[in-house]
């Protein structure tokens, strides 16, 4: 969409200046002119200000003016039309805006790469957006690509398998990617792509079938979720623990509640290093509740003792106000 505009605009001009050349470098050539004086009567030709001619012609320099005349009204016609209509519609501002937003993409650090933007995208970029983590959309359909730009969305539109739209996305100074395309085999090129460019990256793909998981991990996938299978469960566990799936699904949804589940990586220079529980100020001070800890070395410690250590790498699943987990990412490391 975006690059079509641009050869709407670029076409013209570069015809235009493809005839400039040619008449620049024909009468310099057949008439034996400076360079200076072919180029001044090609745009006095080009534009029939009617100046007259530099030096006088012959028949074949006569004939070559002809040629260049018709050429050249045509070809500044073409492009005073195609600028006049840019101008008009918008164009140039909807360029010069594409532009702003290719360029905030390549300033930005620890995003989210969000590969595709049906019903599942939608929904993760709803989420993202809400928990304030900032997201680029690669889009590769232009009628989606048409409706992030109305709504003034950060996205890049291409083909998500490539790795020219992914480094130009940003993937080297990514957070992570998630990518929800419909197809199950693009999913999984988009595995292989980003996990070839980036080893360590945080992938989670989306699996239209079932069937389709272990492939998925098998290219990469740091985890892999599949919407009717997790569906499937909800609607299950709603109708056995109704009042668990309502905590958590207010737990889990970001503005729902002033409650929230987060994660906390514990990493050096945290103050909670080398401190138990009980002696850390995670209860007293932010007033949340350790629901487990996924330990550096694999196990996990659910509810954990009070005289639980905390140790570099592990990791926390905390439960409190969503303001305490503002302020505990000033302790996480």
């Amino acid at each position: 969409m975006y690059n079509t505009r641009v050869k709407r605009f670029y076409i013209p001009l570069a015809l235009l200046g493809a005839v400039i050349l040619v008449g620049t470098v024909g009468y310099a050539l057949m008439e034996h002119w400076s360079i200076l004086d072919a180029f001044y009567m090609t745009l006095l030709t080009i534009s029939t200000v009617g100046f007259g001619e530099v030096h006088a012609l012959d028949s074949v320099g006569k004939v070559f003016t002809i040629l260049i005349i018709v050429g050249g009204i045509s070809v500044l016609t073409l492009f005073i039309e195609t600028l006049g209509r840019m101008v008009v519609a918008g164009e140039f501002r909807k360029i010069l805006w594409r532009q702003r937003v290719e360029k905030n993409i390549q300033d930005m650090e620890g995003h989210i790469l969000l590969c595709g933007y049906g019903k599942v995208g939608h929904e993760v970029h709803r989420e993202l957006t809400q928990a304030r983590i900032p997201v680029v959309i690669v889009e590769k359909e232009e009628p989606v690509a048409r409706e992030l730009e109305k709504e003034g969305l950060t996205f890049l539109q291409g083909d998500a398998t490539t790795e020219e739209t992914l480094t130009k996305a940003g993937i080297r100074r990514a957070r992570g990617l998630v990518t929800a395309l419909d197809n199950d085999a693009d999913n999984v090129y988009v595995c292989l792509t980003a996990r070839s460019l980036c080893p360590n990256l945080l992938i989670v793909a989306r699996a239209a079938d079932e069937r389709a998981i272990k492939n998925l991990k098998q290219a990469g996938a740091t985890r892999v979720t599949s919407p009717s299978v997790i569906g499937g469960m909800q609607m299950a566990q709603a109708i056995i623990r109704p009042a668990v799936v309502d905590f958590i699904h207010l737990a889990t949804q970001s503005g729902k509640l002033d409650l929230q589940l987060e994660e906390i990586r514990l990493r050096t220079p945290s103050d909670l290093l080398g401190k138990t529980l009980r002696d850390s100020p995670l209860r007293s001070k932010y007033k949340v509740i350790v629901v487990a800890i996924l330990k550096a070395a694999g196990t996990t410690i659910y509810n954990p003792e009070p005289d639980a250590l905390l140790e570099e790498g592990d990791t926390l699943i905390v439960l409190g106000p969503t303001s305490s987990m503002a302020a505990l990412t000033g302790i996480r490391g």
